[in-house]
């Protein structure tokens, strides 16, 4: 087991061992509970809420079924020492980090529909961890990845497309229909 193997198996165990217990401890003590820091059911935050669950929904969709290759393949960019071809595709014409980007906007949205104090603590952290994940991950895959490949693309959503980089049409061109449909049509059966 290489060095990248060990790294990857020592990080998935610390993000297994700090993730369930806090999902465990949410449940148990922060769901519903705290100081209230804002009420109201009114349908504007209803809406607002659930459009960045739904960003959220059709982000995760997009990512999984188009990875990122600044995902955890140690190899990705090199071809027998030489660099390879890096041209993102589909999602990654968006951002590099779609499925941190998914989480986040999951919790943006629970944030904005849940007013106590123990629900916006725990659904903060997505956001917070899009950001420091995204960062750590560029910051190790700028070491095996051509520039080439961080030109074309954006830790934000739609930077490199809003600075001419990269082309927001070809993204939506390349996404998997069938995924994000099922993305959107999947929230519909638990109503």
């Amino acid at each position: 087991m290489g060095g990248e193997d060990r790294f990857h198996g020592a990080y998935s165990a610390v993000a297994a061992l700090t993730l369930l217990p806090t999902i465990f401890l949410y449940a148990r003590y922060g769901k519903g509970k705290g100081a209230v820091l804002w009420t109201g059911t009114g349908t504007g935050k209803k809406v607002v809420s659930t459009v960045f669950k739904g960003m959220g929904a059709l982000s995760f969709a997009a990512a999984i079924t188009n990875p990122s290759l600044t995902g955890m393949d140690p190899n990705a960019g090199k071809a027998a020492g030489k660099e390879m071809d890096m041209e993102p595709r589909g999602f990654n014409r968006i951002t590099r980090h779609g499925t941190f980007m998914a989480f986040a906007f999951l919790g943006v949205g629970n944030v904005i529909a849940r007013g106590f104090l123990g629900d916006v603590v725990f659904w903060s952290g997505f956001p917070i961890f899009w950001v420091i994940g995204s960062l750590h991950q560029d910051m190790r895959k700028k070491l095996t990845l051509p520039e080439s490949f961080f030109d074309k693309t954006s830790l934000l959503p739609f930077k490199a497309i809003l600075e001419g980089r990269n082309s927001g049409s070809k993204a939506l061109e390349e996404m998997d229909k069938k995924a994000l449909a099922i993305a959107v049509a999947a929230p519909l059966f638990l109503l």
